[in-house]
């Protein structure tokens, strides 16, 4: 029997061999919060986005983006000023996440937890805009929207969330890794439970033939207590007679400027300011740039200009306090 220090020095020293093995293989990831609680050692990534600089999933480009979206969904993001991030159940490729965390030998249950409980926005770089297989597929054939947003806070400010491309193969560290770890735990004849959240990385891989879809992935995993996951995860239903499921959405609200009229006159006596404000805070900060109708979206040019347009600027001048002069007419694809 050990004693009390005996015990804490043996159980140090586990810990130190498993954050080993951690450097070896992801050196250049931080480990801010590690523990253990007798045999159920525990070690986190960081929740600061700027602890992620020197990793291939820091995305330090041009934050400028485009978001494919229907035409009816353009309405409501405007008017509810918000776009939504759904959890990995939503997604059309049922081998989501899976892909990658089943090198990291993660129990079925444990999977759905964590698809139900992490959360996406997909977009690509703004370069893409003229890509005719994005339009086709995301864009409806051009019958949709192309939304073009920036991100205009720091990066390095944000909590809980990350921006990274995604990549179209297996990460090359999680199989080795995951066999080293299955050293230690033999070594002490599996009567220890190591829990590394290095999974959060394999919401960035996907399948090699997927690569045309060129994703750009904006993600947080649930950061609330799960107590509040009702209040914070809303539902929505996917019926299509195929795979119907049950999908939950976080909102991530748009930045306002609330120095412009509308806003300020609109909510100057309320509390919205503030509350909107702080409900932003340490999160990125969207703001729409352009937004662009397809061709084939059922509305002639004339209709377009006429009505569509301006109705479009004025929504986002009232509820969002800037102007986006938008094109002038039905984007097409270029055929040069």
């Amino acid at each position: 029997m050990r004693s009390m220090e005996e015990q804490v020095k043996f159980l140090d020293g586990i810990s130190e061999e498993v954050l080993s093995v951690i450097q070896k293989y992801f050196p250049n990831f931080s480990i801010p919060g590690w523990g253990y609680a007798g045999p159920n050692f525990h070690f986190d990534l960081p929740d600061h986005f700027k602890s992620f600089e020197n990793t291939p999933y820091y995305y330090w480009k041009e934050m400028r983006f485009i978001h494919w979206t229907t035409v009816d969904t353009l309405a409501s993001i405007i008017n509810n000023r918000e776009v939504r991030l759904y959890n990995l159940i939503n997604s059309e490729d049922e081998e989501e996440f899976i892909f990658s965390a089943k090198l990291l030998e993660l129990s079925a249950e444990q999977i759905e937890n964590i698809k139900t409980n992490y959360f996406t926005l997909s977009c690509c770089e703004k370069s893409n805009l003229q890509n005719e297989f994005l339009w086709k597929k995301y864009g409806r054939d051009q019958s949709g929207v192309a939304i073009e947003f920036s991100i205009i806070n720091d990066r390095n400010d944000w909590e809980n969330f990350m921006i990274s491309e995604v990549y179209y193969r297996l990460p090359e560290s999680f199989e080795p890794f995951q066999k080293e770890l299955n050293a230690i735990k033999e070594k002490y004849n599996s009567q220890i439970d190591v829990a590394f959240n290095i999974w959060k990385l394999a919401g960035f891989h996907k399948k090699t033939h997927f690569a045309s879809e060129k994703e750009v992935r904006l993600s947080t995993c649930f950061p609330y207590n799960s107590e509040d996951y009702l209040k914070y995860a809303k539902k929505e239903f996917r019926i299509d007679g195929i795979r119907n499921r049950i999908v939950n959405y976080i909102p991530l609200k748009l930045w306002i400027d609330f120095e412009s009229a509308y806003p300020k006159e609109f909510y100057k006596k309320e509390d919205f300011q503030k509350r909107y404000l702080e409900n932003l805070k340490n999160k990125p900060h969207i703001k729409i740039e352009n937004i662009y109708l397809g061709k084939n979206s059922k509305i002639t040019n004339k209709e377009y200009y006429n009505t569509f347009r301006n109705s479009i600027r004025e929504m986002i001048s009232f509820q969002l306090g800037y102007s986006v002069d938008l094109p002038l007419n039905l984007f097409e694809i270029s055929k040069t």
